[in-house]
C-alpha cells in the first residue's frame, strides 16, 4: 500500500476530487458502495471505513485505471459557462424528461403489483417527493444561480442579491443531499433494482430506467458539487 500512496497520493485527496480528475474512478467507488457525489467530500480511507470496503483493494483498482487511457471529457478543463451549458443541456433535460415519463409508470406498477410488493407504494411516494424537489431545484439553478455564476465568471459582481454566492450554493448542495437520499431509499426498497419473478414488462422498464436515472443523477450532482461549485467559490 505504501507504494500506491507514494505513486498516486490517493489518500491525500477526497473521493470527489479523485472523480473530478478522472470520471472513470466513479466506477470503482460505485462498485464498492462509496458515494462520490453527495458524500464525496471525505477521504478514500474514511469512505471505505463507512461502507466496510477494503481500502487496499480500492486503491489497487484506482491504480489499475491509471494505466489506461481515458476517452471521457475533461470536465475540469471546461470554462464555467460551457460546463453549465453541458449540465443544463444533458443532465437537466434528461432529468426532466425521465421524471415525467417515470412517474405515471411507477404509479401504474404500484397499483397493479402493490398488493404483493408493498414496497412499490413507498417507492411511488418517494419518487413523487424526488420529482417535486428536483423540478423546483433545477428551475432555481437555471433561472437564478447559473446566470449569477456566468455573470461572475465573465467579470461581474461577486455578490448574490447582496450576499455571498456561498449561500445559494450551500442550499443547492443540501437539496442534492435530499435527492441522493431519496434514490438511496429507492435502491434499498427495490433490493438494488432487482426484479421479482413474474415482473411484467412495465415493472421491468421502471426498474431499468430507475437504475439509469440513478447513475445519471450521480454524475449530475458530481459535476456540480465536485467541479462547478468549488471552481465558483475559488473565483
Amino acid at each position: 500500500m505504501k507504494d500506491l500512496l507514494e505513486n498516486d497520493n490517493y489518500l491525500e485527496l477526497t473521493v470527489g476530487k479523485i472523480v473530478a480528475r478522472d470520471y472513470r474512478k466513479a466506477l470503482v467507488f460505485r462498485s464498492n458502495g462509496i458515494d462520490f457525489c453527495c458524500g464525496g467530500n471525505i477521504s478514500v480511507e474514511k469512505a471505505c471505513k463507512e461502507v466496510g470496503a477494503d481500502l487496499s483493494i480500492v486503491l489497487e483498482q484506482l491504480r489499475i485505471l491509471d494505466q489506461g487511457e481515458s476517452n471521457l471529457p475533461d470536465f475540469n478543463a471546461l470554462p464555467l459557462d460551457q460546463l453549465i451549458a453541458f449540465i443544463v443541456n444533458k443532465h437537466h433535460k434528461y432529468t426532466v424528461d425521465t421524471l415525467r415519463e417515470l412517474e405515471p409508470l411507477i404509479a401504474k406498477v404500484a397499483m397493479v403489483h402493490g398488493g404483493w410488493r408493498p414496497e412499490l407504494h413507498e417507492i411511488k411516494d418517494i419518487f413523487g417527493q424526488l420529482k417535486d424537489e428536483l423540478m423546483s431545484h433545477m428551475q432555481k439553478e437555471e433561472m437564478v444561480l447559473f446566470p449569477a455564476i456566468i455573470s461572475l465568471f465573465r467579470g461581474g459582481d461577486s455578490s448574490f442579491c447582496g450576499n455571498s454566492i456561498q449561500h445559494p450554493i450551500s442550499r443547492m448542495e443540501m437539496e442534492h443531499d435530499f435527492a441522493g437520499e431519496c434514490m438511496k431509499q429507492i435502491r434499498n426498497l427495490s433490493q438494488g433494482f432487482e426484479l421479482p419473478k413474474g415482473a411484467c414488462a412495465t415493472y421491468t422498464v421502471v426498474y431499468k430506467v430507475l437504475k439509469e436515472f440513478e447513475a445519471d443523477l450521480h454524475h449530475h450532482i458530481h459535476l456540480e458539487n465536485n467541479i462547478l461549485f468549488p471552481k465558483v467559490l475559488s473565483l
